[in-house]
């Protein structure tokens, strides 16, 4: 049963969503903090959104392959603090559609800034409790805003079940195994990793200047 709400809580479109949204915030202000890189982004112009980019699809399938292991604890933490019916009750909402849509909300409307100032000032720091807080934070509270008035009253009505209450007790647990999950390495494949955005600023720089040169 736990196995089964930890997939509906955190399914692979949300763990993609969400992975995307602190990929994308890591690099937001990356040329304004590295001055290497706000050269380069100077002298080649999207040349940052291009390493993004061809990054992107390589991560997603690193998510995709980790995110089993990342389920299992969380089915772990919940089995063992809520009842088979809290989880029941839990999973019901969240696999319909007014809980579908309040998760998709959350992670659009993330505010990914504070994250992506810290990351891009410290590179090398790991995604922090307080980090994963702020940005559900952000998200939920603009979610709610843009839910209808039906799915609002299913949110609402969820609030007030034994489920409810017990998940906003182990949350602490469930984001610590998140950020966990989220600072693992590896250093195949973060070699990997680099080698794709290597690349893919050579080919951006040797299209650009092709570019220039037919200009002349």
């Amino acid at each position: 049963a736990g196995l089964t709400l930890a997939r509906s809580v955190r399914t692979k479109a949300y763990a993609l969503a969400e992975s995307a949204q602190l990929f994308k915030g890591s690099f937001t202000q990356e040329p304004a903090k590295n001055p290497d890189t706000a050269q380069l982004e100077a002298e080649y112009p999207g040349v940052t959104a291009a390493m993004i980019d061809a990054a992107r699809p390589l991560i997603e399938r690193l998510i995709v392959k980790s995110l089993p292991s990342l389920w299992n604890v969380m089915a772990d933490i919940y089995a063992s603090a809520m009842t088979v019916a809290e989880i029941e009750q839990a999973r019901t909402y969240y696999e319909s559609s007014p809980g579908r849509r309040f998760l998709e909300l959350t992670i659009a409307n993330m505010d990914v800034r504070p994250f992506a100032s810290r990351l891009a000032a410290d590179p090398e720091s790991a995604v922090r409790t307080s980090d994963l807080r702020a940005l559900q934070a952000s998200g939920a509270s603009s979610a709610f805003a843009r839910l209808t008035p039906a799915e609002r009253t299913a949110l609402l009505e969820f609030s007030k079940t034994p489920a409810f209450a017990r998940i906003r007790v182990i949350n602490p647990r469930i984001s610590q195994a998140v950020v966990t999950w989220s600072n693992a390495r590896n250093p195949q494949t973060d070699a990997e990793v680099e080698q794709v955005m290597a690349e893919a600023v050579q080919r951006f720089v040797k299209a650009a200047d092709k570019k220039k040169e037919e200009r002349r």
